[in-house]
């Protein structure tokens, strides 16, 4: 039953916020289990440069974009995330985008047609650019702002890289 699971689930609320770089670990402990630990260390922020936003084609209610962007991978094995989150005063939603990125295709668990990523979620490692300016084109299809802009709803893409632990 839902109901019984439900009742029998904890939410527990931390107090503090995270800081990048340190190292947080928990502990759970329960007279009827094994105790558990997990330790993880807080991945720093990325800050993301936007070199180039193109439009590179328009035909009937579909535009199709081009967007560059860098950053800057530090010393240290890194793992990110890259989503586009398409954000009306309606809805925010996640958007899928492609990229032809080696470093995206090359990392594991990415879905690809062998040249070509094509989803709502990349995660990738800095392998192949480790402590350098690392800089990546995406593409996306915007087939639903003409529908929005009639309404009168404001559409924006928001690009979001985030540095994450290899464990997520």
């Amino acid at each position: 039953n839902y109901m019984d699971e439900l009742d029998s689930t904890y939410v527990y609320n931390f107090n503090q916020n995270p800081v990048a770089g340190k190292i947080y670990s928990y502990e759970i402990v329960h007279p009827d289990y094994e105790a558990v630990r997990a330790e993880t260390t807080v991945p720093a922020l990325v800050k993301l440069n936007v070199n180039d936003v193109t439009l590179l084609s328009e035909q009937d209610y579909e535009k199709h974009y081009r967007v560059r962007f860098s950053f800057n991978d530090g010393p240290e094995e890194s793992f990110y995330r890259l989503r586009l989150r398409r954000n009306t005063n309606a809805k925010d939603r996640f958007d899928e985008f492609e990229s032809n990125d080696a470093s995206i295709i090359s990392s594991a668990g990415v879905q690809s047609d062998g040249g070509t990523f094509y989803g709502d979620e990349a995660l990738f490692d800095d392998e192949m650019f480790n402590g350098t300016e690392k800089e990546i084109s995406i593409d996306f299809f915007d087939y639903k702002s003409f529908w929005f802009e009639e309404e009168g709803i404001e559409v924006q893409f928001i690009l979001e890289l985030t540095s994450v632990s290899e464990s997520y």
